[in-house]
């Protein structure tokens, strides 16, 4: 089958303009359509859906830049690449525009040439976008179809198992040791909190995928204040060591006390998933060290662990459903734990980095802003 020629939709409400540029495109391969105004051009953009806009910034009615917003704010639309068409003296305009989240511009009169290689270059940078997309929906698909029916599996197996164990049990008249019952009833404890925590993740991710639409929502989210923070992090830190039976194992050392910008259950859920991965991911024995820090503006943590590290490349990869090296070990979960977590430090401007830890092992810094101390938006940690 033959490959579509790319689809190119030229903006101006000069004729000279758009023929000259069609002539020159369409010789180039392109297939061209054409629009006089912004209006028009925003019409064919929805109904023609092209691989690439070129437009003009002065024009009648709907300028250049309102076009290329209204493109940014349709979500069908708003990777599309937008070349501006710009004349002398529109400097200030061609600013706004690339602010706005143009990715070129042209000034006129310009060269054949000048116009093709932006074209052509920009073109290639959104296949290859969309190629990225592509390969990281199908990952989603593999983790939806294959991992979560086996998170799923493996816990409720795990309940079922004992349970049936204590009704055949029940039926023989046998009788269980207090230890064995101990047993038991730990296992089918930790397989529910799996489920638990699985189904609570799927659900606060997709809570806070449709938050990021709503830039008064976050607002309101930032509004919240939590004050006792040492405690959260010393608390939340202990829990998860047990969990692990590594209480030896964590180091605290928490010298600030700060209110900080951010409500108690969000901010005790980023450090669940970092203290949570840096236990996961280090051997028994080795240290996991907590430790804090203020400046001016930040509040932050640090979390040292002992264990495998990651990547460079895997800490761009952050994201959901994403997880290293699931084929080489078990793992629990689907990767949304750090997901979970950047998302709520960017609702709430902070920010999370990720190190080395000298001598093996990764570190992690989590930033959140110091809140002004207003107690009417106390939130106790309890």
């Amino acid at each position: 089958m033959e490959t579509p020629k790319p689809k190119i939709l030229i903006v101006d409400d000069l004729p000279v303009v758009r023929m000259n540029v069609s002539l020159l495109l369409r010789l180039e391969g392109y297939e061209v359509i054409e629009a006089q105004n912004g209006e028009e051009g925003l019409q064919k953009a929805l109904s023609e859906r092209p691989d690439l806009i070129i437009t003009d910034i002065s024009m009648p009615g709907r300028s250049g830049l309102d076009l290329l917003r209204a493109i940014r704010q349709t979500k069908t639309m708003a990777t599309v690449p937008v070349i501006l068409l710009t004349a002398h003296g529109e400097r200030e305009d061609v600013r706004r525009g690339m602010e706005m989240g143009a990715d070129d511009y042209i000034t006129k009169p310009f060269k054949n040439y000048e116009l093709v290689r932006a074209v052509n270059r920009l073109l290639e940078r959104h296949q290859l976008f969309q190629q990225q997309v592509e390969e990281k929906l199908e990952y989603i698909r593999d983790v939806v179809f294959y991992a979560l029916p086996h998170e799923f599996r493996t816990a409720i197996n795990g309940i079922k198992g004992y349970a049936k164990l204590m009704a055949q049990a029940s039926t023989q008249e046998a009788v269980f040791q207090c230890d064995e019952i101990q047993e038991i009833g730990t296992e089918i404890l930790q397989a529910s909190q799996r489920l638990e925590r699985l189904m609570e993740n799927l659900l606060t991710y997709a809570q806070l995928r449709a938050v990021e639409q709503d830039e008064a929502l976050q607002q309101q989210m930032r509004q919240e204040v939590t004050y006792q923070v040492q405690e959260v992090v010393g608390d939340t830190a202990m829990m998860i060591a047990r969990q692990y039976n590594r209480e030896s194992d964590l180091q605290l050392s928490l010298t600030c006390a700060v209110p900080i910008a951010i409500g108690y259950r969000h901010w005790q859920k980023i450090l669940f998933e970092v203290l949570d991965n840096a236990f996961k991911f280090s051997p028994s024995g080795t240290t996991v060290e907590v430790t804090d820090m203020r400046d001016a503006e930040y509040y932050g943590v640090v979390v040292r662990d002992h264990g495998e590290g990651m990547l460079g490349e895997q800490r761009e990869q952050i994201g959901a459903f994403v997880q290293f090296g699931r084929r080489e070990r078990e793992q629990q979960g689907l990767g949304l734990g750090l997901a979970i977590a950047l998302l709520l430090l960017d609702f709430h401007r902070g920010r999370l980095e990720l190190g080395d830890t000298p001598g093996g092992g990764a570190t992690v810094k989590i930033w959140i802003p110091v809140a002004e101390e207003k107690m009417e938006n106390h939130h106790p940690a309890s």
